[in-house]
């Protein structure tokens, strides 16, 4: 009976560690991640100008995040931002492309390639209702982004949505699920999926 017992209690045991291993192993994963834009760095315009990568890295502008979203945008306009940021894209330039656009290449007179034409219906990133936008970098990943897709860092982008008075309210990062863990609490008290 003793042995009866002791070969259930194994079997339970090694049942527990065949549920709890994906969850650790992912856990794991993630902290990896989350060390990897790590540390947080003070704001400084030069080297968000510059946005260099570090050898399979994060930029220099994902590292300023925290200190940019706490200390430098709150009590900035629109004018203030993009004077220290840089110009961000207007919506108009984020038309969204069709396929046939991607179909058309043709090349200005002195041989460059033009862009893309842009006749799509809405917007890139409109499901996020943002005024600026800029890149910074791509998802800091240990072997499978955030939608879990291997290998496959997505581009993160920096999201700013402005008040009825076009000062800094909120800010998101699309391409990655990790920044809260980034960047702390008090971040994240501006930090909206959504207006």
């Amino acid at each position: 009976m003793r042995a009866l017992l002791c070969k259930w209690q194994l079997f339970g045991a090694a049942a527990l560690l065949l549920v709890l291993l994906p969850w650790l192993c992912m856990a794991i994963i993630n902290q990896r991640a989350v060390l990897h834009y790590g540390p947080q760095i003070e704001f400084d315009p030069g080297n968000w100008a510059r946005n260099r990568e570090d050898d399979d890295g994060p930029t220099d502008r994902q590292k300023m995040v925290r200190d940019l979203v706490v200390r430098i945008l709150p009590g900035k306009t629109r004018t203030g931002i993009e004077e220290l940021l840089g110009p961000s894209p207007t919506h108009q330039e984020m038309r969204r492309h069709t396929q046939q656009d991607r179909e058309v290449r043709e090349k200005d007179e002195n041989g460059n390639w033009k862009p893309y034409p842009r006749t799509g219906e809405g917007y890139y990133y409109d499901e996020f209702d943002w005024d600026l936008l800029y890149d910074i970098g791509f998802e800091q990943i240990f072997i499978t982004d955030h939608r879990g897709l291997a290998f496959s860092p997505d581009d993160e982008v920096l999201l700013i949505r402005l008040d009825e008075r076009d000062g800094f309210s909120s800010w998101y990062i699309d391409g990655s699920t990790r920044w809260p863990k980034v960047v702390g609490k008090q971040a994240m008290e501006t930090f909206r999926v959504n207006r």
